[in-house]
């Protein structure tokens, strides 16, 4: 069975604490954004910034190939910690905020 490569932009957003949160794209779209005129730092730390507990200090673009973001849980003492976890081949990077 031959598995079918999937190509998607992913924006990895990374906080102060380590935690990491992640959007992914269809390529078109990312492209759409950037001809488009999109203000990444606009969007990422002030638009979605708002949405954030607190600021992120890095935002990675980059092309990745069959990337799936799953749910995972930690456990720190007696809290249990949802965290996202990014699995893919990563392809090469675009940008960095």
């Amino acid at each position: 069975m031959v598995m079918m490569k999937t190509y998607k932009v992913v924006a990895t957003i990374e906080f102060p604490d380590g935690h990491e949160e992640f959007v992914l794209w269809e390529p078109e779209l990312y492209g759409e954004m950037v001809y488009g005129g999109v203000d990444m730092v606009e969007l990422f730390y002030k638009t979605l910034g708002g949405d954030f507990k607190t600021s992120p200090v890095n935002v990675l673009i980059e092309l990745y190939e069959n990337p799936v973001v799953k749910k995972i849980v930690s456990k720190i003492g007696d809290e249990e910690i949802y965290l996202d976890l990014l699995i893919g081949t990563k392809v090469f990077p675009i940008r960095r905020f």
